[in-house]
């Protein structure tokens, strides 16, 4: 397991709850950590660029989906029809959770609360919050809420 991908654990396991993440909601989560706390971490994880919805890098997918392969196990991916989400296994949120503990305090509560922000707006109210807020992430964007 790589080091990103240990954070990519860290930051699911963060937060009120092992709840789902939709695939927006895991991008601007790790965007968000890779803006704000990437010097705590030792420097930015992904490669973010402006996209159909925003900042996107398909390394996030790729994380999760090796995260969830049968001999890692630590990712678990639901499908729904055409859609997924993703949620930590058991053995996902324990290493998630080791992983949080060696984060310095403020970096922890950083990831909590970004999960949490994530998981309580709609995907039109977090699009939309995201590009107020990073105003250089609409370039290419097809979102028109």
């Amino acid at each position: 397991m790589t080091p990103r991908q240990e954070l990519v654990l860290a930051a699911l396991s963060a937060g009120q709850s092992n709840s789902e993440l939709s695939p927006v909601q895991a991008q601007k989560l790790f965007f968000l950590i890779d803006k704000n706390v990437a010097l705590a971490l030792g420097g930015q994880q992904f490669n973010f660029e402006p996209y159909d919805y925003g900042p996107f890098d398909s390394a996030v997918y790729s994380d999760l989906d090796w995260l969830s392969v049968p001999q890692e196990g630590s990712v678990e991916i639901v499908r729904s029809g055409r859609y997924r989400t993703y949620r930590l296994t058991q053995r996902g949120l324990q290493l998630g959770q080791q992983r949080l503990d060696q984060l310095d305090p403020e970096t922890r509560s950083y990831f909590g609360r970004a999960k949490d922000w994530v998981k309580s707006l709609s995907f039109q109210d977090l699009v939309r919050s995201i590009y107020q807020a990073y105003p250089e992430t609409r370039a290419n964007s097809i979102f028109r809420g």
